[in-house]
């Protein structure tokens, strides 16, 4: 028989084996976080606003004297990757009154560039022992707190309705008769403006239009917050859009028949019509983002 003195003993071992973390349960794994996808080419040195994903692409790419200085030429690449992360914060289309560059002589603008900079999200690193090539590609949001739009936003000379006279629009597909067909029934979740015929460069900013040049949508109708979270996004073509669903799985589509100044849809009479009775109805242009397509094909998954 175990005396009661044993037994003291060994659970007295048992409680100091726990305490000191002999006995502890199974570690938990941490999971993984998912890559950062980017499309921006890294053969060399530059930069690319992908509209599609949100997100602006940087690469910097560094060489070694030798091909064992690995240390030194990802210090360099990291140091030409964050003055190219700067170089395209200024080369931003606002919208098409503004662009970033002129606006980060400012003081204030430029420290939020800094602080943007300095939060660059490494998507990949790659070293070539072959070249003596360090590259690295870095994203940064174009959307949300922390991101390009906060900084476009400050920038904005005037959130007013803009007025385009006739020279400054061009039509670019045959103006229909009666408005676009839907593909869903009301009530609708957002708005698509199908731009795959009109000819659009993306900014952050856009303003959709009339056809006799009158704002119909734009920034002044934006809270802080909306304008702050980016009030519009961008897809490749209108299937895409329709697949991607972030107008929603019922979006209203209107149909772009040209572009002011190149980066602001044109409406034409009938849609804007509809588009106007769904604002009464449903407060329709309240429901963000609005998504404007640009009609190009889609990268084939191997590419993206």
């Amino acid at each position: 028989m175990v005396s009661a003195h044993t037994r003291l003993l060994v659970l007295l071992a048992l409680f100091a084996a726990l305490l000191s973390g002999v006995i502890a349960a199974p570690e938990e794994t941490q999971p993984v976080p998912p890559p950062v996808a980017y499309q921006i080419g890294a053969e060399r040195t530059g930069h690319a606003m992908n509209w599609f994903d949100g997100q602006m692409e940087v690469v910097g790419k560094g060489f070694a004297p030798d091909k064992g200085g690995i240390v030194q030429a990802r210090a360099t690449a990291y140091t030409i990757l964050i003055n190219e992360a700067r170089r395209a914060i200024a080369t931003l289309r606002v919208d098409s009154a503004t662009q970033l560059g002129p606006v980060l002589k400012e003081e204030q603008a430029k420290r939020i560039a800094d602080e943007m900079v300095a939060r660059i999200v490494i998507a990949t690193e790659q070293w070539d022992e072959a070249t003596g090539a360090y590259t690295i590609v870095g994203v940064m949001p174009l959307y949300g707190q922390h991101s390009l739009t906060y900084l476009g936003a400050k920038a904005m000379t005037s959130f007013k309705p803009i007025d385009l006279k006739d020279d400054m629009i061009t039509i670019t597909a045959p103006i229909p008769r009666g408005h676009t067909p839907q593909k869903y029934e009301e009530p609708y979740t957002g708005i698509i403006v199908d731009g795959d015929k009109a000819l659009l460069t993306p900014c952050l900013f856009p303003r959709i239009m009339r056809f006799d040049g009158k704002e119909l949508w734009g920034p002044f109708i934006l809270t802080p917050a909306d304008a702050i979270a980016g009030p519009v996004r961008y897809a490749p073509n209108l299937a895409a859009a329709l697949r991607q669903g972030v107008a929603g799985d019922r979006p209203l589509v209107l149909t772009a028949i040209g572009n002011g100044l190149s980066y602001n849809p044109v409406l034409n009479l009938d849609d804007i019509y509809l588009a106007m009775l769904q604002q009464k109805k449903a407060r329709i242009f309240n429901r963000l983002p609005i998504v404007i397509t640009l009609g190009q094909k889609e990268l084939p998954e191997e590419m993206k």
